[in-house]
């Protein structure tokens, strides 16, 4: 009768400290691009940098925009962005700049009652 390859007898001892995998998990693929291009000598963009570059961006002509979009030199995430600023979404891509840049603006709502009197909010907690 055939041995089953799952039975115990198939079973292959490793020594003490010996590995089964010697040259360890695989590098997940992103993992291996990202050091591929930390020894090309590129750096993950902080968020303050990206908050810097919005900003620069608001502030730029039509013109000067135009050239960053089509500059290869420039970083892609400045050229689609510089893209998008002149697209139709243009306005929608601003906001979520400045919201980015200098977080969402602030909106105060204000309560009246039927006479047109202010309400007070009253925010607390009730202990029992």
């Amino acid at each position: 009768m055939p041995v089953n390859p799952k039975s115990k007898e198939n079973l292959v001892l490793w020594k003490r400290g010996q590995s089964g995998n010697p040259k360890g998990q695989p590098k997940k693929i992103l993992r291996r691009i990202n050091d591929d291009l930390s020894k090309e000598g590129f750096e993950p963009a902080t968020g303050t940098q990206v908050v810097e570059a919005y900003n620069i961006l608001i502030n730029l002509t039509e013109e000067r925009i135009k050239t960053i979009i089509t500059d290869t030199a420039s970083p892609m995430f400045l050229r689609i962005v510089a893209k998008e600023m002149l697209s139709k979404g243009g306005p929608e891509m601003i906001e979520r700049m400045l919201d980015r840049a200098h977080g969402k603006a602030i909106t105060k709502v204000a309560q009246t009652n039927a006479a047109g009197e202010d309400v007070p909010v009253i925010i607390g907690m009730i202990v029992k």
